[in-house]
């Protein structure tokens, strides 16, 4: 086996089915021992599959991660809003971004259903999404400099921009959803 696989300890394809599996087992301890009580049966699961999502998300964002670390990487940023106006000169580009979008709004979904008091409003919402946004994107950063990244990641105020509007659209859809002024 060479360095580089040795390296890949921590990957999309340990954490998800570790991740899935720890789940599997708090929600069969959860229904062996509460048995009965749909609304607490339904909290649970949207908690479950809140916390899946978000194994999910940081898969796509920021794994894998080399231990040790192989190679540094030149990091990239762009904290020039004004480039998301191009977007839509470009159709990859374009789908890229609104990608960033719809990654997130499952985020808001999820956490408004589950009763979180970080996506009780819009304004919580928002807060919320930005703030969990610049976080990964924080790692991202850590990741690439430091040499943990294998892929040069580009830490981008416009992927911070797109998933605060996903959290914000989730948070509407819910909302509209709940209230009975959209359906589904």
């Amino acid at each position: 086996m060479d360095q580089d696989a040795l390296a890949r300890v921590i990957s999309a394809q340990i954490v998800i089915p570790l991740g899935i599996s720890i789940v599997g087992i708090f929600d069969a301890i959860f229904f062996l021992t509460i048995r009965g009580d749909k609304e607490r049966t339904k909290r649970m699961l949207l908690k479950s599959a809140f916390t899946v999502y978000l194994l999910v998300l940081i898969s796509f964002t920021v794994l894998p991660i080399l231990i040790p670390p192989m190679h540094t990487e030149e990091l990239s940023y762009n904290l020039n809003p004004l480039t998301l106006l191009y977007a839509f000169s470009d159709r990859a580009t374009l789908i890229d971004i609104s990608g960033n979008a719809v990654l997130f709004m499952p985020v808001a979904v999820l956490g408004y259903l589950c009763r979180f008091n970080c996506f009780s409003s819009l304004k919580h919402s928002a807060i919320t999404s930005l703030v969990v946004s610049v976080l990964l994107e924080a790692v991202e950063g850590l990741e690439t400099y430091f040499g943990f990244a294998d892929f040069p990641a580009v830490v981008d105020v416009n992927d911070v921009i797109m998933n605060v509007m996903g959290g914000i659209v989730g948070y509407v859809i819910i909302k509209n959803y709940q209230t009975g002024r959209m359906k589904l």
